[in-house]
């Protein structure tokens, strides 16, 4: 009663009546049992011993649902160098929630725990398990494995580690999005595996740049930000010593549907060959990237190839990592991760609308601080950049991954000496270099073409003009062998270059031996575009063509069980092989026509210390069986071509056996067994065998046969020689499958046979 403090308020609905109260000690209330409609059960007590005086500091805390087995993640952050523990999420919420799930518990916990240990503090905090906003179950049943700390616009994970106001976080966080065992066991086989030194190669400082367009379907136009966004990153952002590979979405045309399937399939061409950071700029929601819709999750999951080339998937976009939706909505930032083979090692996005200013600001110090001079993991990089900057809205980025992963990006740097200084165009020149920490192993040279400055004018009235930067092209690419982290190789400079400067030479060195790698590179190296002496040379390179063996004649078959052709190009100069910088001087690879035609040289590969010789790889898809024609055009680095055609004969090579059928059935003397068999150059060992009804056999014979057509006789005798009685008997054909590829199965065929 607000008139008299000591007078309680006390409520009736119904019959039953209810009041709040305090009481000091020893006091109490007295009921009847009868009048009491239920009893709290009790609560038991817990004391988080390990934690009592910082006994046992962990400075990598697990926090999971007492449901997932989290000891090989324990296992693996051990490993690694980290004291790793679990807490469950139960235990949390009965200590530091008063019994109640309140997910202010879980900052509260690791409030204390980081407070109360000894130095060093708690550094990571893994959040295992997908959530969603409806705490109480009152509109899904679906479980709450690790709930989302929910404030009002803002839902983000970067509230249990903040622990003094003023929104920047103490610890470093990710959530681990999975929703059974095997997904759990899944995730950490996926981070074991690309930690343990993951595939070598050039992917490892590829980086993926998607810029979005000034097109929108719902009428309203934008400019042209995420353009030159995206360009000011590559060109001034981007270190020197990565690749970069734009997918422009202005650089695409628009389809009838308002969608772009051409930036789509060349965007997941470039995730399949492998980069270690992918990086989107523009529009987004939870399941989609841009209103083309050129990543739309999870229909498009299924063509995430990359296997363990895996990108750090990073959208500086709205809603991409809403994880907490109900009704079976799934985000692009948990799924990536979540899939057991490809997709993403972790991702960085938001789970709320940004705005494009604060996200370039963000998204520029996150890349300098991802690829410095020392590796860092991915949280703490995204910590880092959070510094000084609007902590409101960029703390909605939230990391779905292991907070302590660290990108397979070479950190160990090179330095490089090219001699002479200045490049000189149709003349040889040697690229050498040391890396920092010695190792055995390859280098990979790439000598790129200047970048080019490009001009956009928008068909859409209003958006305007912008121009934007493109990487310049790959003139060769070399490798050396790396002796104690020393290299050299003598490389011919292309003869038909337009600039005389802003050449770039980016190497890449590993040595598998140690799991150890490195890169460096030289910007704005210049050329001489006249060399003043004449090389003599009007003989384009020689040309191999091969298929599914190591040898190829021409008009022989070539087998494929399903319709795809690869296509192996080696390519052999004295002055190397043009990589088609130059217009029209392009590797090009053709099947039948020019409607199949592709340009290959950026595939291609030199052989180790050999500047003249060098492969290509291409794999034609659903071609159908038959005759067909192959062609390869090449230039060397002097602008000689040359042309190769091979004719083929595409057949399903896969021996099989059908079609069983005796003959006469009924019989009354002998009957024959014939059969089919397929696949070129095919052979059978072949057994009949015949039974009666009962289960019993009474004949056997085999033959070995590679014709199409055949059969086995049996005369209607016992293996005794005597005629059998009339009735119904079981043949069964078993035979043993000889592909032309040396593959080989077995296949067992059955029927019936009737004696007259």
């Amino acid at each position: 009663d607000i008139t008299n403090i000591r007078q309680l308020a006390v409520y009736s609905y119904d019959g039953n009546f209810t009041f709040v109260d305090s009481i000091d000690k020893r006091e109490y209330y007295v009921f009847e049992r009868s009048a009491v409609r239920s009893f709290p059960e009790p609560v038991a007590e817990s004391n988080f011993k390990l934690w009592q005086n910082g006994s046992q500091n962990f400075d990598y805390l697990i926090l999971s649902p007492s449901i997932f087995n989290t000891s090989s993640l324990e296992n693996y952050e051990r490993d690694r160098g980290y004291n790793a523990g679990t807490i469950t999420v139960e235990d949390i919420m009965r200590e530091f929630g008063f019994g109640r799930y309140d997910p202010t518990a879980i900052r509260n916990f690791l409030c204390y725990a980081y407070n109360t240990a000894d130095d060093p503090k708690p550094q990571y905090a893994a959040f295992v398990g997908d959530g969603h906003y409806n705490y109480r179950y009152k509109l899904t049943d679906t479980p709450e494995y690790f709930p989302p700390a929910m404030f009002a616009s803002r839902k983000t994970d970067v509230f249990y580690a903040t622990f003094d106001g003023d929104g920047f976080m103490e610890m470093m966080s990710g959530r681990i999005p999975i929703r059974s065992q095997q997904e759990l066991d899944d995730f950490v086989s996926k981070i074991e595996n690309y930690s343990d030194c993951a595939p070598f190669g050039e992917w490892r400082i590829r980086s993926i740049m998607v810029g979005d367009d000034e097109y929108r379907t719902d009428g309203r136009n934008d400019n042209l930000t995420y353009t030159t966004n995206t360009s000011t990153l590559i060109e001034s952002v981007l270190p020197a010593r990565m690749i970069a590979d734009p997918v422009y979405l202005i650089e695409y045309p628009r389809a009838p549907s308002l969608k772009k399937p051409e930036a789509k399939e060349a965007l997941l061409s470039k995730i399949n060959n492998g980069a270690v950071y992918l990086n989107y700029i523009g529009h987004g929601n939870y399941h989609l990237w841009a209103h083309e819709h050129i990543l739309n999750l999870p229909g498009d999951l299924s063509s995430f190839e990359n296997g363990d080339y895996l990108p750090l998937v990073c959208s500086f976009s709205c809603d991409v990592a809403q994880f907490y939706l109900l009704g079976g909505k799934e985000s692009i930032a948990e799924l990536l991760v979540r899939k057991s083979s490809g997709g993403a090692i972790a991702t960085i996005s938001a789970t709320a609308g940004s705005f494009a200013s604060n996200n370039q600001t963000l998204n520029t110090h996150l890349i300098e601080n991802l690829f410095s001079t020392e590796p860092i993991s991915i949280s703490g990089a995204l910590i880092v950049s959070r510094a000084g900057l609007y902590s409101n809205h960029d703390s909605q980025y939230i990391i779905m991954g292991d907070p302590a992963q660290i990108l397979a990006f070479p950190y160990d740097g090179i330095s490089i000496d090219i001699n002479p200084d200045t490049l000189v165009a149709g003349q040889w020149d040697t690229v050498s270099g040391i890396t920092s920490v010695p190792f055995d192993g390859v280098a990979k040279i790439f000598l790129f073409a200047p970048n080019q400055n490009k001009f956009y004018e928008s068909p859409v009235s209003g958006v305007g003009s912008c121009r934007y930067t493109v990487p310049g092209k790959i003139l060769l690419a070399g490798a050396a062998s790396v002796d104690s982290g020393y290299f050299s190789l003598p490389i011919f400079v292309p003869k038909n270059l337009s600039s005389t400067y802003g050449y770039k030479i980016v190497v890449y060195a590993y040595g598998p031996d140690n799991c150890s790698n490195a890169s460096g590179a030289i910007s704005n190296v210049y050329t001489n575009l006249e060399s003043g002496i004449d090389v003599f040379d009007t003989t384009g390179p020689q040309i191999s063509i091969t298929f599914d063996k190591s040898a190829f004649i021409d008009g022989t078959t070539v087998c494929s069980d399903d319709g795809s052709l690869p296509v192996t190009v080696t390519l052999s100069d004295e002055h190397g092989i043009s990589m088609g910088a130059q217009t029209g001087q392009g590797i090009l690879l053709q099947l039948d026509d020019e409607f199949h035609r592709v340009d290959i040289s950026q595939n291609l590969e030199y052989a180790v210390d050999d500047p003249t010789t060098a492969t290509a790889s291409y794999t034609f898809a659903d071609v159908r069986y038959g005759g067909h024609t192959v062609c390869v055009q090449a230039w060397d680095n002097l602008g000689n071509a040359s042309q190769k055609c091979v004719d083929l004969e595409l057949e399903n090579c896969t021996a099989d056996i059908d079609n069983a059928l005796p003959y006469p059935n009924p019989f009354h003397d002998g009957v024959d067994i014939t059969f089919s068999l397929a696949g070129a150059d095919a052979s059978a060992d072949i057994t009949l065998e015949i039974y009666t009804l009962a289960g019993r056999k009474i004949y056997s014979s085999s033959k070995t046969t590679a014709e199409p057509f055949d059969w086995i006789h049996w005369d209607g005798k016992s293996k005794f020689g005597e005629p059998v009685a009339r009735g119904v008997y079981i043949y069964v054909l078993k035979t043993k499958l000889h592909s032309a590829d040396g593959k080989t199965h077995t296949k067992t065929l059955r029927g019936k046979l009737v004696k007259e």
